[in-house]
């Protein structure tokens, strides 16, 4: 009898320690991707996995990029798992957070306010993540969420208004350079060593004046070039206060290709309307001369 007791505390202990963490295991939580991306405007998902805890707090954005929230998610159903969805189109504007599973939870800490109009801009932001519901100070993974702008079908449409500019970036090397106009449809383009249908990432960051990011994605055509076009409305472009950035050209998370650009306002080129012949006056002709000079002919004889 003593010994099948025992045996029965035995089994009691052992099914307990499997059912319960390992007293002092470090909780965790990281993103299952290290890049998401999604049209700006849509909806994305964010999974995010949680060890030796059932809560985790993300960040998106950061100061530079003008946006930063941060939410804490919760573990409701102990599948270590919870996946964020997350509003683009909403972003700034209130109810932009959701969750996939309703065992799940989401609870906003903070989020910058966008005014009336305002969206999210097409670009990269920051993706971190700590364990626990507290500080992301002792943050356990980064990712990077990447909005990209949305593709336009052409079908069965009107063509876009567009500005024109005899200013179209080129990135030969890194010690090329690129200079665009405060328009949109403002392409850059250039060589790049890559294998053709690699996909990669061009990444614009304001240096001075107006902060922005911007990113647009594309694949390495068949003659080893890159082209992706971005919209630099209402950006400074004067003299004493043009936007200067810095452009990177990435494939699988390494950057390929660096350069600088700056955005100005293109020189007007006025042309004269008035056109002459070798030999005329301006404004007279062959037919004008002639009558001319019969009109002083006559005035000449009347004042005789």
């Amino acid at each position: 009898m003593r010994r099948r007791y025992h045996a029965l505390i035995l089994a009691t202990v052992l099914l307990v320690s499997a059912a319960t963490p390992v007293l002092g295991a470090q909780a965790s939580a990281e993103f299952d991707h290290s890049h998401v991306t999604t049209d700006a405007g849509d909806t994305v998902e964010i999974p995010v996995t949680v060890t030796n805890t059932d809560s985790a707090t993300v960040r998106i954005g950061s100061e530079a990029v003008n946006y930063v929230a941060t939410v804490t998610l919760r573990d409701g159903n102990d599948d270590q798992t919870v996946t964020l969805r997350y509003d683009t189109r909403k972003a700034g504007h209130g109810g932009v957070f959701s969750v996939t599973d309703d065992a799940d939870e989401v609870t906003v800490r903070s989020e910058t306010e966008f005014d009336d109009g305002q969206r999210l801009d097409p670009g990269n932001y920051e993706l971190a993540v700590a364990p626990g519901n507290g500080s992301l100070d002792e943050t356990s993974d980064v990712a990077t969420l990447v909005v990209t702008e949305p593709t336009q079908s052409t079908s069965n449409s009107a063509p876009a208004t567009t500005t024109t500019s005899e200013y179209a970036g080129h990135v030969v090397d890194v010690r090329g350079g690129v200079t665009v106009a405060p328009a949109v449809n403002q392409t850059i383009t250039g060589d790049i060593d890559l294998e053709p249908g690699t996909p990669v990432q061009v990444r614009l960051k304001s240096t001075n004046g107006t902060q922005f990011l911007k990113s647009g994605e594309t694949t390495v055509t068949e003659n080893g070039r890159f082209r992706v076009s971005f919209d630099f409305t209402g950006l400074e472009a004067e003299s004493g206060n043009r936007t200067e950035f810095r452009i990177e050209v990435r494939a699988d998370g390494e950057v390929e290709k660096e350069a600088s650009g700056v955005v100005r306002t293109p020189p007007t080129n006025e042309t004269t309307t008035t056109t002459t012949k070798a030999g005329s006056v301006p404004g007279f002709g062959l037919t004008t001369g002639v009558v001319a000079l019969i009109a002083v002919s006559v005035l000449a004889l009347r004042a005789e």
